[in-house]
């Protein structure tokens, strides 16, 4: 407690959590060790937070060397993520952000997140609304073969929507 009286009014200990920010050198491999067990010890903290996984998936997209590993834990926690939090269209856009980061065809991955969330019964109209990205992503309408089929597909989100909030005008002008 002494040592915290001698810092500057401006230090970190004195700031709200909400404006504590983590600088990282990411070509020194042992600061990207050292921010991981960070990232780990905040998700075991924050395993309720949708945000805690995306993040710790984000970084390992972004700050490790390149290693085949470490990228493929970036799709592995932001899987956990969609598997631990259905309800969240941020773990869904998440996880195809990171498909089509890492992947060199990721078309079947996303139509079969964009299947697994087509598959959740959220009353919320703005989930639904918010993830026809995905569905665009998942079932393009370019291909004369099959844009009927994923015409079909895309509209489901919108109908979802539309159940969600029948009586909402805003729902539909979405």
């Amino acid at each position: 407690q002494q040592r915290m009286s001698r810092l500057p009014a401006s230090s970190p200990a004195t700031l709200p959590a909400s404006r504590l920010r983590l600088l990282v050198g990411e070509d020194n491999p042992i600061n990207q060790r050292v921010a991981m067990a960070l990232l780990e010890k905040c998700l075991a903290d924050y395993s309720a937070q949708p945000r805690a996984w995306m993040a710790i998936s984000n970084f390992c997209l972004r700050f490790h060397n390149d290693t085949a590993e470490i990228k493929s834990q970036s799709v592995t926690y932001a899987q956990q993520a969609v598997e631990k939090f259905p309800t969240s269209w941020q773990v869904y856009q998440h996880l195809q952000r990171v498909l089509y980061k890492l992947e060199y065809n990721p078309k079947e991955k996303v139509v079969a997140l964009a299947t697994t969330a087509l598959a959740h019964t959220t009353k919320n109209p703005a989930f639904w609304l918010l993830l026809t990205d995905l569905g665009r992503n998942a079932f393009p309408l370019d291909d004369n073969a099959t844009r009927e089929a994923n015409l079909k597909q895309n509209l489901a989100f919108l109908e979802k929507a539309q159940t969600a909030a029948p009586d909402d005008h805003d729902v539909m002008e979405e």
